[in-house]
């Protein structure tokens, strides 16, 4: 009998993670759909990792001359995080952003980012 609620407890937990990762891609498609719809520029968007438990997402939208127009990053310890406004990069040059968050500790993901934002650019 008690190997029987183990397994069972194990599934719960199973079932759980695969919930929550179900809503928190959900999440992430649809701010990128929600953005997409109302670019007329480019789009970029990174993820790295801040420590060892926590990884952040960054989405960079640029104008058709380089300018940022929108940032929004996902940073939280739950799957319950909501995107957020990184309203100090609205309006920046795309190549210029990068000097301007050098120690910011989410570096990494806005330099893979703008670099997409770059590629598509030529």
């Amino acid at each position: 009998m008690g190997e029987i609620k183990i397994l069972f407890v194990i599934l719960l937990v199973w079932l759980l993670g695969t919930v929550s990762s179900y809503f928190h891609w959900k999440k992430v498609n649809g701010k990128l759909s929600e953005l997409k719809q109302n670019v007329t520029g480019y789009l970029g968007s990174g993820v790295s990792k801040v420590n060892f438990f926590r990884k952040v997402m960054i989405i960079v939208v640029a104008d058709s001359h380089g300018r940022i127009t929108d940032c929004q990053y996902l940073y939280g310890w739950t799957n319950f995080s909501r995107f957020k406004q990184k309203t100090e990069l609205v309006g920046c040059g795309v190549d210029a952003a990068l000097e301007d968050m050098s120690g910011d500790k989410f570096y990494d993901a806005l330099k893979v980012s703008l670099s997409k934002i770059q590629e598509q650019r030529g």
